[in-house]
């Protein structure tokens, strides 16, 4: 690291660096611990492999998190859950059936807890920007649903409300782990695949010929909200420093008794409109759920409440999802060009339900909508 910051400041002295971008578990943060001692000149190890001196440059903190790493396990889906399911067909042919997992928010927010708290052992860093630059709820990304079908929910809106959550949370750990850094940056590491079938369940945002993602839908709903964000409470949630407590996925056998599904959300306003994103997420992507009632009060308009309209912007299993679509067509994989330009028409974010606006005062407002379970709502509200 020393070698690379000399190298890098030598050829650009005003460029940012920085580190370690290690992923979760035991001896992923005892490697952060180290080097962040090492950056501050600490004990043995302080000292600058190329000055001599205490201490290297650090602008910034680096971490991965990962919800889940299912493997490789051919064969169709348990309906039992057991990892090692012995079936038999019609011939007396057995086989070994894949466990029904999924990403686990737990996981993903008490790795990237752990390294916040290795940072605030050193005060002289808690105003470092930490980047979480690989932020993502599965591994590898070149592995997809052919390889493990618990892949798949990469091409569903599950993707977004799992991921649209964890960024909530994060800001979350930013509230309340006061001693620490503030996590600036969360990033997914997605990749552009050349050749790949269609809806592979690859880690990506765009599938063959271009064709979007559901999830690629749920990042421009985010990008959506503007910088003033204002306090959303929700009764239908968990507080993320019970985050330990969440009954969690199979391949986590510590699992917690908090139930782990919830309906919450951002919200921001600017000084002629109010705009959230809300999402109803459970961990379980196999889980099913009648949807939820949701009833949003907004109170401290910024214009007269009698005026206000309301937008559904919605991603689920009708709305903003080409994937939909292409199961509809029977999943082909060599489809027509009427059928590519089909799927094309469903990329980008569409309107979903009516939304029920009730003026309760001045400047107060309550909307009512459902929402189904692994969906995210962008909701716009404006003077009409």
């Amino acid at each position: 690291y020393d070698v690379t910051v000399a190298a890098a400041v030598r050829a650009l002295p005003t460029i940012k660096v920085g580190g370690p971008s290690v992923t979760g578990g035991p001896n992923a943060v005892k490697f952060m611990e180290g080097f962040l001692a090492h950056c501050a000149g600490e004990g043995d190890r302080g000292t600058n492999a190329v000055t001599g001196g205490r201490g290297t440059q650090l602008d910034f903190i680096s971490c991965h998190t990962k919800g889940s790493a299912f493997g490789r396990r051919y064969g169709p889906l348990s309906d039992t859950g057991a990892v090692h399911d012995w079936g038999g067909d019609a011939h007396g042919n057995g086989m070994v059936r894949t466990p029904r997992q999924s990403p686990s928010r737990r996981k993903m927010l008490t790795e990237i807890r752990a390294h916040l708290r290795a940072a605030a052992r050193h005060p002289q860093f808690r105003n470092l920007p930490v980047i979480v630059d690989e932020c993502d709820p599965c591994v590898p990304a070149h592995f997809s649903a052919y390889d493990n079908a618990n892949f798949g929910f990469r091409n569903t809106p599950y993707y977004g409300s799992v991921m649209a959550s964890v960024f909530k949370r994060i800001l979350d750990l930013n509230d309340t782990e006061h001693d620490a850094p503030d996590v600036t940056l969360a990033s997914a590491w997605a990749f552009y695949f050349e050749g790949e079938r269609y809806f592979e369940g690859f880690r990506e945002f765009f599938t063959a010929e271009n064709v979007e993602l559901p999830v690629l839908n749920t990042y421009r709903a985010l990008a959506k909200l503007h910088d003033d964000r204002v306090a959303l409470a929700s009764d239908a949630t968990w507080p993320v420093g019970e985050v330990d407590r969440l009954a969690t996925d199979v391949m986590d056998p510590d699992t917690g008794s908090l139930d782990d599904v919830e309906v919450d959300g951002i919200a921001t306003r600017t000084a002629k409109s109010v705009t959230a994103v809300l999402w109803h997420h459970r961990d379980d992507q196999y889980a099913t759920a009648i949807d939820a009632q949701v009833t949003v009060t907004v109170t401290g308009l910024p214009f007269d409440a009698n005026k206000a309209v309301a937008r559904n912007i919605r991603i689920d299993r009708s709305h903003s999802n080409a994937h939909a679509v292409w199961e509809s067509q029977g999943r082909p994989q060599h489809p027509t060009a009427d059928q590519i330009a089909e799927l094309h028409a469903r990329d980008g974010l569409e309107e979903g339900e009516f939304v029920t606006v009730r003026t309760l005062g001045d400047h107060t407002i309550e909307l009512t909508l459902p929402m189904p379970l692994h969906s995210v709502s962008l909701i716009q509200i404006t003077p009409a």
